[in-house]
C-alpha cells in the first residue's frame, strides 16, 4: 500500500509528531513522496484538496484521537484514497469515512527493556 502510494500523507499531532516526522524521514530514505498535514486550522483544508485516489494517507491517534481525523476520514469518503488508522485506544470515527487498515497499539507496545541485555552491568 505504501510502496504503490504516489503521495503518503502523513497527519499527527502533539506527541505523535515526532512519530510521524521519523516516518517522513524513512520513507523518504526509500524515495518515496511524503508531505506532513498540518495539525489544523484552514492549512489542513489547503492541503487536502491535492490528495488524490491514488494516494495513502497515514493517521496517527496515541492518546486521543484529534478531532481532524473525521475529517480526513470524511475526505477520504468523497475522494477514496486508502488509510492507515495507528491509535491506541477505542477506534472513536465510527460513522466517518472507512479505514480499511486500523491498526491497534496496545499500551506500552513499544516500551523497552535493557533488563537481561548483554553488556549492561547489573
Amino acid at each position: 500500500m505504501i510502496l504503490s502510494a504516489d503521495t503518503v500523507w502523513i497527519y499527527a499531532k502533539g506527541a505523535s509528531i515526532s512519530m510521524a516526522e521519523l516516518l517522513r524521514f524513512r520513507l523518504n530514505r526509500f524515495g518515496r513522496r511524503v508531505m506532513l498535514l498540518p495539525a489544523g486550522s484552514s492549512e489542513l483544508f489547503e492541503h487536502m484538496n491535492f490528495s488524490l485516489k491514488k494516494d495513502l494517507v497515514i493517521l496517527f491517534g496515541f492518546q486521543k484521537t484529534p478531532r481532524e481525523a473525521a475529517v480526513i476520514l470524511d475526505h477520504q469518503k468523497t475522494i477514496g484514497y486508502p488509510c492507515i488508522f495507528l491509535y491506541k485506544q477505542a477506534l472513536p470515527v465510527a460513522g466517518s469515512g472507512k479505514c480499511p487498515v486500523p491498526v491497534r497499539l496496545p499500551r506500552r507496545a513499544f516500551r523497552i527493556s535493557l533488563h537481561g541485555c548483554p553488556g549492561r552491568a547489573a
